[in-house]
């Protein structure tokens, strides 16, 4: 009854027939963030200052030139942005964060057995693709060794697990 192999034989349906692949694939672009300018408190002490860019700036994930992943290509782009004044409300979501993506795969195998039983054989891999996603990015521009850079990742590793169930 089935469009392909719908006359195949007990052993072909066994090996070839009840596979399903499943899969889970989440996107969400980059975060908009406000580069800080720690140090400083142009209206009270509970929110440092926002920086304002003081010239064209490009931002985007990449490697900057020491070699780490960043969103501006050098830690010297620290010198582009300059600490609001009292009175400004400087400029908020002035950068995006590194953009999530992450698939997640499960292939399973369903074998028929006497007595209405079957056996189920499940592969799982998470983060199939080995993705990393960048978090936690260094935005002060009053520490200009870390300007821009990248200190952590979201996503663990790709795992991969396989399981066998028996259900009735």
């Amino acid at each position: 009854g089935k469009p392909i192999l719908g006359n195949a034989g007990a052993l072909a349906d066994a090996l070839v027939g009840g596979w399903q692949l499943s899969t889970i694939f989440r996107y969400r672009s980059g975060l908009p963030t406000s580069v800080a300018y720690s140090g400083l408190w142009p209206t009270n002490f509970s929110f440092t200052t926002l920086a304002d860019p003081i010239g064209p700036y490009k931002d985007g994930v990449t490697v900057n030139t020491d070699g780490n992943p960043a969103i501006f290509s050098s830690t010297s782009e620290a010198d582009n942005w300059k600490p609001m004044l009292p009175g400004e409300v400087g400029t908020r979501a002035s950068v995006r964060l590194a953009p999530y993506y992450n698939t997640d795969l499960a292939l399973t195998k369903n074998f028929s057995l006497p007595g209405n039983h079957r056996l189920q054989f499940r592969a799982e891999a998470f983060n199939a693709f080995n993705n990393v996603n960048f978090t936690k990015v260094s935005l002060d521009a009053a520490s200009p060794n870390s300007f821009g850079v990248f200190t952590e990742a979201a996503a663990q590793m790709r795992f991969v697990r396989a399981l066998q169930a028996l259900r009735t």
